[in-house]
C-alpha cells in the first residue's frame, strides 16, 4: 500500500466517542487524548448551560453585537466549563476573533491572542478555548514537550492548511517531532450534510494534492454563476476527483459534491508526519439536541446559531 493509500484509509476512519458527564456537565472527550495525564481537554455540547432560546443552553460563543444577557450567559457557561474540568477560568485564553485563516500562534504570558484560528500554549494552567458551529475542532498535543494547540478549521482554514501550519509551529519553531504528536478531530458537520460549490471543492482539493493536478477541474469553471451551479459540471468534477484518488473525501449526492472536512484535515495531519489520530463520528448538523449547527440554523430559518467549544489545558503534574 502506498503512503497515499494508507493515509487516505486512515483519514477516512471515524471513531465513536461517548458523551460523558463531568461534574454534572455533559462533555465529549477524545479516547486518545484521555490517555495523557498532563492534558485536560473537552469538546462541549449544547446541553447543561445558562443560555436562553434559541441558543439554549450551553452556548460559549460571543457574536458581534451581543447584548448584555448573552454576554453574561456566555461568561457563566465558560466559567462552568472550567469548574467542571477543574481548570482556572481566570486564566482562560480566548482569541480576539476567529477569522477562518491559517494563523496559528504560540501564546506566552500576558500576550494578546489577536485574530487567529490556532492557539498553542506550553504553560501549565493556561486553558485555551475556541468556538465552533459546524467547523472542525482540532487538538494537537506534543506529550514529549507538553505543548498543546487548539485549532478552528472551517473550509477556508482547511484549504489554507491550518493544521499543517500548526504542526510546523510545534516542530520547526518549538522543537517537537511530528511523529510524536497526537491529534484529535472533534464533532463537526459531516459529509452527509455538507454540499459545497465547485470553487470550494477546488480550493480544498488543491490543499491535498497541489494545484497542477487540478487543471482539469479548473477548466470546467468559467466564472459564470449559472455554469457554477450546473449539476453536470459537478458530475464531471467528481470523476476527476476520483481519478486523483480523492473519492471518499468528496462524494456526489443529489447533484452536488459533499465534502468530508474532518477527513481532509486528518489527511493533512498525516501528510505532515502526525501518526496518531482520533476522529469523532459526530455530525453537528444531524444531532440538533446535542450540538449547534450554523448550517442547520440557516437552512431551517431558525435564526442565529450558538457555538460549542473545544478546550485544552496543560496541568503541572499528573
Amino acid at each position: 500500500m502506498t503512503n497515499h493509500s494508507a493515509y487516505k484509509q486512515k483519514a477516512l476512519e471515524k471513531n465513536t466517542w461517548a458523551v460523558e458527564t463531568k461534574n454534572g456537565l455533559p462533555l465529549v472527550f477524545s479516547p486518545l487524548l484521555k490517555k495523557y495525564p498532563l492534558l485536560v481537554h473537552a469538546f462541549t455540547t449544547r446541553q447543561g448551560g445558562k443560555s436562553q432560546p434559541p441558543l439554549d443552553s450551553f452556548n460559549i460563543g460571543m457574536p458581534k453585537g451581543a447584548d448584555d444577557q448573552l454576554i453574561k450567559d456566555v461568561y457563566e457557561n465558560r466559567a462552568l466549563l472550567c469548574r467542571s474540568l477543574e481548570i482556572p477560568f481566570e486564566s482562560l485564553i480566548v482569541p480576539n476573533r476567529q477569522i477562518h485563516s491559517a494563523n496559528v500562534v504560540m501564546i506566552e504570558a500576558e500576550m494578546e491572542p489577536g485574530e487567529v484560528d490556532g492557539i498553542a500554549v506550553k504553560s501549565a494552567h493556561s486553558p485555551v478555548i475556541m468556538q465552533y458551529a459546524d467547523c472542525v475542532p482540532v487538538l494537537i498535543y506534543d506529550p514529549n514537550n507538553n505543548v498543546v494547540c487548539v485549532i478552528h478549521a472551517g473550509w477556508r482554514g482547511t484549504a489554507s492548511g491550518i493544521v499543517k501550519e500548526a504542526v510546523r509551529l510545534l516542530t520547526k519553531e518549538h522543537g517537537g517531532r511530528a511523529e510524536d504528536l497526537v491529534a484529535a478531530i472533534g464533532p463537526s458537520i459531516g459529509s452527509c450534510c455538507y454540499p459545497v460549490g465547485l470553487e470550494v471543492v477546488i480550493k480544498l482539493a488543491q490543499s491535498m494534492v497541489g494545484g497542477d493536478a487540478l487543471k482539469d477541474i479548473e477548466a470546467v469553471l468559467s466564472g459564470d454563476e449559472t455554469i457554477l451551479k450546473d449539476h453536470d459540471l459537478h458530475a464531471k468534477a467528481q470523476v476527476i476527483l476520483e481519478g486523483l484518488g480523492l473519492s471518499g473525501f468528496f462524494k456526489r449526492d443529489q447533484g452536488q459534491i459533499h465534502v468530508d472536512l474532518k477527513a481532509i484535515n486528518a489527511l493533512q495531519l498525516l501528510q505532515s508526519g502526525v501518526a496518531a489520530l482520533d476522529i469523532a463520528d459526530f455530525c453537528t448538523f444531524c444531532l440538533p439536541d446535542l450540538f449547534y449547527s450554523f448550517r442547520r440554523s440557516f437552512v431551517n430559518n431558525l435564526g442565529k446559531s450558538g457555538h460549542q467549544g473545544a478546550i485544552a489545558c496543560l496541568v503541572a503534574s499528573a
